[in-house]
């Protein structure tokens, strides 16, 4: 299992979402100063992770990408 973290970056007009593997230190370095971990999930793949993640905002189902 992996921990996945979503995080948010909030400015004044608008807000971003970034969401990765807690592991992954590339995607960490590119947050903003403003950047707050927002929550976190553990899932067996990156698309449990997502269909979490969407149900934890609110969002339609996810549907993945077909790989």
């Amino acid at each position: 299992m992996t921990i996945y973290e979503l995080w948010i970056e909030d400015e004044s007009d608008s807000q971003t979402y970034s969401f990765f593997p807690q592991n992954n230190e590339s995607a960490r370095e590119l947050l903003s100063p403003v950047a707050r971990l927002l929550w976190r999930t553990e899932a067996e793949s990156i698309d449990a992770a997502c269909s979490a993640r969407n149900e934890f905002l609110g969002w339609d189902a996810y549907k993945p990408w077909a790989h």
